[in-house]
């Protein structure tokens, strides 16, 4: 069984604390040949450990040093008041492990609804989280509101992260379960 890092963004780390998100893609680095038994992440059985933006909390009188997390974190009891970015974080600090459960490659934009929503995607029920921009909202935490527009809303959020949609570039597609959000299981 391997085990490998990976650096998610907030909103990602909310959306799989939030029981959301059982999906992600990853850019093939050579668009015309990949082998399946290679993929970055790993084949089934493998596990994922989430690096996110970290620091280390005051030590607790038992000589207990916590973490915190910037994603759900407001950082008030942290050392040195400064945050470590998510690609200093060792594995030991990681709070969020995943299985690996499927690997395939597709075109980005093949995409279907059911695999947006699998992204983190979510129904916008009322206001949104950060106001009525639609548009912010959807960098933040991937928003739809109509039936039909989780795949619109993952598009736009591709879009924000870097990502060109246009390009239709092939993708690793990733199948995860959460093994745990509280450390190594």
């Amino acid at each position: 069984m391997k085990e490998t890092g990976l650096i998610l963004k907030a909103p990602m780390v909310l959306s799989i604390l939030e029981g959301r998100k059982t999906q992600m893609r990853r850019v093939l680095n050579n668009q015309r040949a990949y082998d399946l038994d290679k993929a970055p992440l790993g084949q089934p059985g493998d596990r994922i450990y989430v690096r996110e933006t970290w620091a280390q909390m005051e030590l607790q009188p038992d000589g207990h040093c916590p973490i915190a997390y910037m994603a759900t974190d407001d950082g008030s009891a942290i050392i040195d008041g400064r945050w470590k970015p998510s690609s200093h974080m060792p594995k030991w600090a990681a709070r969020i492990w995943l299985e690996v459960i499927g690997v395939r490659v597709e075109r980005l934009q093949d995409i279907s609804e059911e695999d947006a929503l699998a992204e983190g995607v979510f129904k916008k029920l009322g206001s949104s989280p950060v106001g009525d921009d639609v548009e912010t909202a959807t960098r933040d935490r991937l928003i739809y509101s109509a039936p039909t527009q989780a795949r619109e809303a993952f598009a736009r959020f591709w879009e924000s992260a870097g990502g060109d949609w246009d390009a239709n570039p092939g993708v690793w597609v990733v199948d995860f379960k959460v093994l745990s959000t509280t450390g190594k299981p």
